[in-house]
């Protein structure tokens, strides 16, 4: 049985569209009858001069010429045009109508399936790419179905329907007309479609996707740049990716440059062809009328079919556009998000165990984490040492953020004894709340940053949580209270009063497992104290994990969990690790010694230092 080779471009944007294709064709249609009606006034002007040449022909004068002839064929003329711009008008309309419904189901789409996918998607592509394909490809899938359909369909239905009436009136001069239009899109078609030309146009789109990836990069790292007294030329890729765009365009244009222009050439000239070729017949047998007829009407009705040939050959950019565009929103569409089981389970309590984890970004020669072994009941967790050490790593699989655990190969990580494997992703996500190194605050006002964790909370509620993350005070310092706006267009908090709202936001919801990768890492002495305190009175009812660098933080935690390159070297209390984990202690003795470092103290040591000699 032969497997169905997956659609692509105009057919996939039809299967996208779904239910929309048959307005599509609705569009069609009436673009189709607008191009046929649009034709009407060039055959009635042909019509009134083949009146007054034949009357001229028979009388030698235009005197007693049908005058009510005349007038009837403007009026068809007049009728057709205004027929066809209401034709146009309702089709484009309908277009539009279908191209801003794809375009709002496709971005819901595809959000909605970003959203499904694990974390592991998005730290293996760049936020340009993604950012890329849900506006820009988007945007341009739109521009096609909006107005490059209409348009196409326009310009096919002139196009044939002028060649038929070519045909049908001299098959010489409009097999002499075909042969230069075949040879014009010819030397077009070569170059675009030939696979050379295909290659050419893919790096063309990924140079422009990477210089978006790179001016997001550049933008954000702008602070360091000034602060260094840098240039542009001094973000190596982002120099790279606008040199590498500036020549695959030029690329790109040197090529199309000869093919194009002969294009336009041929196209805009066929007339100048014809017309020699026509007089020539005509001075073969200068006593056959009817010829110089249908000479006329070629001269007349060229225009209207070279018109429509330019929109055909620049709607190409526009098909390709749009082929891109749905090849770049199917790479993300195709992305698998995490498996569900087909036999789901609920824990009955959260205790979490880790069962001879190991784990690799794919990577399989280099792992992340290495058979680790632990069980966390409720109370504070603690997970130290060096940067590097598989830290993040573990409380991002707690929350299945990666989804490659593959048991028994790589063991397996339970809830309540189940498999989170067996608990379903959007269930999983009910049970832990998650405050990470890297806040992220909405452009809106303090009061929806922190309902978001749960709509339906109470003011009584939402205050309390504050308190717990202490950050009432400084919120009731603001302009507005929690109504204040955050970001653009409000005011700006510090990275301290940013994390504590995250905090807030994670102690609101109210999950059985709270996750802190380095929660107080900006907050002040005083401020950080108020946290500890808030979390060891939390922790009494739930599994509370915390990264945390400062040692003398976490003395007091159940237990504390040692990493270094993936391993865990050793696990016990803060007293038992002191005696049994030399990495510990040297660590601990470290975190006092940066606590209880002053510069007045390093001022002093110097000084001392200097006199010393001298006393001697």
């Amino acid at each position: 049985m032969k497997t169905q080779k997956p659609k692509t471009g105009i057919s996939r944007l039809l299967e996208i569209s779904g239910e929309k294709k048959y307005l599509l064709w609705l569009s069609g249609f009436f673009s189709a009858f607008h191009a046929l009606l649009m034709l009407i006034p060039y055959i009635a002007s042909f019509k009134i001069l083949e009146l007054f040449i034949t009357h001229y022909h028979q009388y030698n004068n235009f005197q007693n010429i049908d005058k009510s002839l005349i007038l009837h064929y403007g009026i068809i003329a007049i009728v057709a045009i205004v027929a066809g711009l209401i034709c146009a008008y309702v089709g484009f309309l309908i277009s539009h109508i279908c191209a801003y419904d794809i375009l709002f189901n496709t971005r819901l789409k595809l959000a909605s399936h970003i959203g499904d996918l694990s974390l592991g998607f998005l730290g293996k592509t760049s936020i340009g790419k993604v950012k890329k394909s849900v506006q820009e490809n988007v945007e341009k899938i739109e521009n096609f179905i909006a107005h490059n359909i209409p348009d196409l369909i326009i310009s096919t239905t002139t196009i044939i329907a002028i060649l038929i009436m070519m045909f049908y009136l001299n098959i010489y001069l409009s097999l002499a007309f075909l042969l230069c239009v075949i040879l014009a899109f010819s030397l077009q078609g070569i170059l675009m479609m030939g696979k050379s030309g295909q290659k050419l146009v893919k790096q063309y789109y990924d140079s422009l996707e990477e210089i978006n990836t790179q001016s997001i990069q550049y933008i954000k790292g702008m602070p360091t740049i000034k602060l260094f007294g840098k240039d542009i030329y001094a973000f190596a890729k982002f120099t790279k990716s606008i040199i590498d765009y500036r020549d695959f365009t030029l690329q790109i244009t040197n090529k199309m440059l000869i093919p194009y222009g002969s294009f336009k050439i041929i196209i805009a000239s066929t007339l100048s062809i014809l017309m020699p070729l026509g007089i020539y017949m005509y001075a073969r047998n200068p006593q056959n009328f009817d010829f110089i007829l249908h000479l006329l009407f070629f001269v007349i009705i060229t225009p209207a079919i070279t018109s429509p040939m330019m929109r055909l050959i620049d709607s190409g950019s526009g098909i390709r556009d749009c082929n891109e565009g749905v090849e770049r929103i199917d790479a993300i569409l195709s992305q698998t998000p995490p498996l569900e089981s087909n036999h789901p389970k609920t824990p009955q309590s959260f205790e979490v165990a880790f069962e001879n984890v190991s784990f690799s970004y794919g990577n399989d020669e280099h792992y992340a984490l290495k058979h680790i072994n632990f069980t966390a009941t409720q109370g504070i967790t603690a997970l130290v040492g060096p940067s590097g050490g598989g830290k993040s790593t573990i409380l991002n699989l707690i929350a299945r953020f990666y989804d490659v655990l593959d048991e028994p190969k790589n063991g397996k990580i339970t809830i309540g004894g189940v498999n989170i494997l067996d608990i379903p992703s959007k269930k999983l996500l009910e049970y832990v709340s998650f405050v990470f190194q890297d806040n992220f605050l909405f452009f809106d006002s303090v009061l929806e940053n922190i309902r978001i964790a749960k709509p339906n909370a109470t003011m009584a509620e939402i205050q309390h949580a504050c308190k717990l993350a202490s950050c009432d005070e400084f919120i009731a310092k603001l302009p507005r209270g929690y109504d204040t706006l955050i970001g653009q267009g409000g005011v700006r908090l510090s990275g301290g009063e940013e994390q504590r709202i995250t905090l807030a936001r994670a102690l609101l919801k109210d999950t059985p497992i709270l996750i802190l990768d380095e929660a107080s890492s900006f907050s002040d002495a005083h401020n950080e104290a108020q946290i500890q305190a808030s979390l060891l009175e939390i922790a009494k009812n739930k599994v509370v994990f915390i990264i945390a660098h400062r040692l003398y933080l976490i003395k007091d935690a159940r237990e504390i969990l040692v990493f270094d390159q993936g391993e865990l070297k050793a696990k016990g209390t803060h007293q038992e690790l002191l005696t049994t984990s030399p990495l510990y202690e040297a660590m601990y003795s470290a975190s006092l010694q940066v606590a209880s470092y002053h510069l007045d103290n390093r001022l002093d040591n110097r000084l001392e230092n200097k006199q010393a000699p001298q006393a001697q």
